[in-house]
């Protein structure tokens, strides 16, 4: 398989998840962790009849998004007490909770799938008496309730505002919404029970001023009939958080494509990953910071080509927090470049040569990316080569969402497509960099840079460059990692 030692222990565990395959039993399940927390416990309470989840109030003695439980470190074993959620004080806010666990309520071109209507106030409770209308703002909280039976609470081709401010999905239930152009908003915490899922349409859009946690217990994808992948949780993460306020991420959370950091502070927790994916050129913004801690992963999970994976305009990629500092090395993954502009079942040696290039990487003028570490020598923020997991033919057309084609049976209908793997498969590994103008490096190790990989616009910053670290897999060391550009293109092409 494609990892190694290099990559944190979060990381590898993922891979093995993956590995299993849906459905696949996890073996020794009582010895797995997510969060840090005992697969075991996650979800252990809650789950029951449908007279339990109707009884739901809003200081229900399970844990949830609005009443987290952090002095309970079966729950939470993993807290350093210097978190930024945990300085947070909320209001008591109006609970609503889905009244019929185990029955969906799923609007099909305006007529329900079942007998349940999600926007009838009738089919829910709001602080434990049965609603009279429903009013989604930034003082609602929202919890669907545990089944053991499978079942969806889906808002899109509803009238319904999705403005929630803590939101818990506990196991067997799913809460599906959003729309093209409307999206989901969220103003506190988010916590998904292992055997939940959440997932929106459009934007899920990370507002207002408190520090805040998106917490995600599932593994692997779903072992019930939908086969939906309770990692992946909205099309599109967009964060305008304000005053400096932060949204930690804690699991293994994936977005089907595009993320946008515009303001606040965007954590991802430690042995958690956090990935974008298919068609997104995802961007951060000069009010924004991704900060990834200690055994964090930050990367795609599908290749573009012609995309560059991040783009920082005048932003900040850090590794590690003032308060708490880098004890162990986070990776930031990057997908290589082919040096063309074509898709995968476009490959052609003779047709695509050399006809665009573009940096894995771009940080533009005013931008930063630096360790904030307890000992660089053994902790920093890694710039790293990391696959998809489909070999190294990392291609939304290939294989753009699990459950697709394999390598096998893209062959067994196009005997042609040995051809372009074998093209595709000499095409060298490397990442390229680009550094703009004023950008600030400190205590970063890049890995797996091409020749030439470091692209650096102006001579004078280049010089003000501090304890850049290049890996062993470097394809060139010294001087002839860099060179010099003097723009991108619109595209980001050079």
């Amino acid at each position: 398989m494609w990892f190694s030692e290099n990559l944190p222990a979060g990381i590898l565990f993922a891979a093995l998840v993956v590995a299993m395959g849906r459905g696949a039993a996890a073996p020794a399940a009582e010895r797995l962790t997510t969060a840090g927390v005992p697969v075991a416990l996650i979800g252990a309470e809650g789950r029951g009849s449908g007279a339990e989840g109707r009884g739901a109030t809003s200081h229900d003695p399970r844990p949830t998004a609005h009443e987290p439980r952090f002095d309970d470190k079966t729950l939470w074993p993993d807290l350093s007490g210097k978190e930024y959620f945990l300085k947070e004080q909320w209001p008591r806010g109006r609970l609503y909770v889905w009244g019929y666990p185990g029955e969906t309520a799923n609007l099909h071109r305006g007529r329900s799938r079942s007998p349940r209507d999600p926007a009838d106030p009738k089919n829910w409770l709001v602080d434990g008496r049965p609603a009279e209308e429903l009013i989604f703002d930034e003082h609602a909280d929202l919890l669907l309730p545990a089944s053991e039976v499978p079942y969806e609470v889906g808002f899109r081709n509803t009238e319904l505002q999705e403005t929630f401010r803590h939101v818990t999905v506990e196991p067997g239930a799913a809460f599906i919404g959003g729309g093209d152009g409307r999206g989901r908003t969220i103003y506190g915490n988010v916590w998904i029970k292992r055997g939940g899922a959440m997932y929106a349409q459009g934007a899920t859009n990370f507002v207002g001023p408190h520090h805040t946690f998106f917490r995600n217990d599932n593994l692997a994808p779903s072992e019930d009939d939908n086969g939906r992948d309770g990692r992946r949780c909205s099309q599109y993460f967009v964060f305008n958080k304000e005053d400096g306020a932060s949204v930690e991420f804690r699991g293994q959370v994936s977005v089907s494509d595009e993320f946008r950091v515009y303001s606040g502070t965007v954590i991802v927790g430690r042995d958690s990953s956090l990935r974008p994916g298919r068609h997104a050129a995802p961007r951060i913004y000069g009010e924004g910071v991704l900060a990834l801690l200690d055994g964090a992963f930050f990367g795609k999970w599908c290749n573009d080509f012609g995309i560059p994976d991040m783009t920082v305009e005048g932003g900040t990629i850090q590794g590690g927090l003032p308060e708490r500092p880098l004890e162990r090395s986070c990776t930031f993954g990057l997908s290589f470049k082919n040096h063309t502009n074509a898709t995968f079942w476009q490959l052609n040696e003779e047709e695509h040569q050399e006809s665009r290039r573009v940096p894995s990487l771009v940080l533009l003028e005013g931008s930063t990316i630096r360790s904030i570490t307890a000992d660089p020598a053994k902790a920093r923020l890694v710039l790293t080569y990391v696959p998809d997991g489909v070999g190294d033919r990392s291609s939304f057309d290939l294989r753009p969402l699990p459950g697709s084609a394999t390598e096998q049976e893209v062959l067994d209908r196009d005997p042609q497509a040995a051809a372009r793997f074998a093209w595709f498969d000499r095409l060298p590994r490397g990442l390229d960099v680009f550094l703009g103008r004023g950008v600030v490096v400190d205590t970063v190790e890049f890995d797996n840079l091409r020749a030439g990989g470091i692209l650096y616009q102006d001579a004078a910053t280049k010089a003000a460059w501090e304890n850049m670290i290049f890996g062993a897999g470097c394809l060139a060391q010294g001087d002839a990692l860099f060179t010099h550009v003097e723009k991108l293109g619109r595209n980001g092409e050079y």
